[in-house]
């Protein structure tokens, strides 16, 4: 009977317990012994060991279950008493402080720094057309008005033109808005032009800003008077002033005509136009970032868009559909190059008009 008993009990498993074990042992012992009284008291054995083993694991799966369960109930009191941190609140806090600008508009951030001086923006519109002149224009707007923000922030045309007219009709504006054509940015390049319309534009304000009786001036007058128009050619400036005839109106223009040279020009981008009427330093990305800056660059923008509409309804420049693009190099204006060929305010310095000129010179 041995040797039967040591064959089944290779089939067991390697890691089984010691209790398991032995009834395993004893359950084999009871099926291959042939007599009866060996057989009663094994099961007996049997019985009494399994009993005992099956107790020992109830009593140790109660335990375990009375430590998970004060365990639980210690996690749900110390979560019922513990004191949630404040939640941070998405919402934008508006500061009342003196440099931060109305609801939707940039703050004076430089501007409020720059104590008893008179500050205005500069800014351009148009370095990178294919077509159309460079625009740069100078705004001092102390009047707060809402959506003051880089012109390209604002993507409709509607409420740009709607924020330049709010800008110019503000008590107390005074802007201008230079214009240089095609011709000079091909003789000049680009930088030298849009930096030239920057100077240009800082000194018609300060005339606008400096001229004690505006009616009475007769340059200031011509300056007022003159329009931006597709008709004209060359470089010219033309600008505009708001008034109120109230006693904080009056109050406001003294403040303004009675200065001394007491003016600071936040001028957008890396360079500073050369022989500036004042004071002045350049902010890079200053459009974006202080509100007189931003007005100027609605004005700057709404400016070139409308003279570039004038050119379209024009019947010479009609085929390029600069109503549409600006002038911009986008892909419909490139295929109406190349098919038309350039127009006289295409810039023969820039591709591919230049490239086409090289080639019919070829």
């Amino acid at each position: 009977m041995q040797p039967r008993l040591l064959s089944i009990s290779l089939f067991m498993p390697i890691n089984i317990t010691f209790r398991t074990f032995y009834c395993y042992c004893l359950w084999i012992y009871i099926v291959v012994n042939p007599m009866p009284t060996v057989r009663r008291s094994a099961r007996l054995a049997l019985s009494s060991s399994t009993i005992a083993n099956s107790l020992k694991s109830l009593s140790r799966s109660c335990l375990v279950t009375e430590k998970t369960f004060a365990a639980k109930a210690e996690r749900k009191i110390f979560l019922e008493t513990a004191v949630e941190p404040p939640k941070k609140s998405t919402k934008r806090k508006h500061s009342s402080t003196a440099g931060r600008s109305v609801l939707g508009s940039l703050p004076r951030t430089r501007e409020v720094e720059l104590v008893n001086k008179h500050v205005f923006g500069v800014d351009e519109c148009g370095r990178g057309p294919l077509a159309g002149p460079v625009v740069a224009a100078a705004a001092f707007l102390p009047a707060e008005i809402s959506g003051i923000v880089d012109s390209k922030c604002v993507s409709k045309e509607a409420d740009r033109e709607r924020i330049f007219e709010q800008i110019v009709q503000s008590p107390g504006t005074r802007w201008a808005a230079a214009i240089v054509d095609a011709a000079t940015i091909d003789e000049i390049n680009i930088l030298q032009a849009s930096l030239l319309a920057m100077k240009m534009a800082s000194d018609a304000l300060l005339r606008l800003l400096t001229t004690p009786a505006i009616q009475e001036d007769e340059q200031t007058m011509a300056l007022l008077s003159s329009k931006a128009s597709a008709n004209r050619t060359g470089c010219y400036v033309v600008g505009g002033y708001c008034d109120l005839d109230t006693a904080e109106g009056v109050k406001q223009r003294i403040k303004i005509t009675n200065v001394d040279t007491s003016f600071y020009a936040l001028v957008d981008g890396q360079h500073l136009p050369k022989n500036m009427p004042c004071l002045a330093e350049s902010i890079i990305k200053g459009d974006s970032k202080e509100y007189c800056i931003a007005a100027a660059s609605i004005i700057a923008k709404v400016t070139r868009d409308r003279l570039m509409r004038q050119y379209a309804e024009d019947e010479l420049f009609h085929i390029y559909n600069f109503s549409q693009h600006k002038g911009y190099p986008t892909k419909p204006h490139r295929e109406a190059i190349l098919k038309n060929g350039p127009s006289s305010i295409h810039r023969r310095t820039f591709q591919p008009v230049k490239g086409m000129l090289l080639n019919n010179k070829k």
